[in-house]
């Protein structure tokens, strides 16, 4: 077993939200993004902590903000770079946990 929470299942993470949660986990997500759009606009740097596997960060960068995903689950961290070499977006970036900066 995995000393990183969430490592086992990084692949699956928002689909077991989604389908746990339904239309309330996508709400969410969506009014948190209008939330954050309302405040600063592209090109601002944002850093997303406890980014998991990248709900917010993708869409954010999406937009243009430059991100930064930090998360302390590498296996999540890796979903985010699967993303990023599917063209999800050139605005992303990731970091290990901040107890590996410190």
């Amino acid at each position: 077993m995995s000393a990183q929470p969430h490592a086992s299942w990084a692949d699956v993470y928002d689909l077991a939200y989604e389908h746990s949660f339904g239309e309330f986990y996508a709400r969410l997500t969506d009014k948190t993004i209008e939330w954050v759009a309302e405040r600063v606009r592209p090109p601002a740097a944002i850093v997303d902590f406890g980014a998991g596997a990248g709900r917010l960060s993708v869409p954010l960068a999406a937009m243009g903000f430059d991100v930064t995903a930090v998360d302390p689950c590498a296996a999540m961290l890796g979903q985010l770079e699967e993303m990023k070499s599917q063209g999800a977006t050139d605005r992303l970036f990731e970091e290990g946990g901040l107890h590996e900066r410190v």
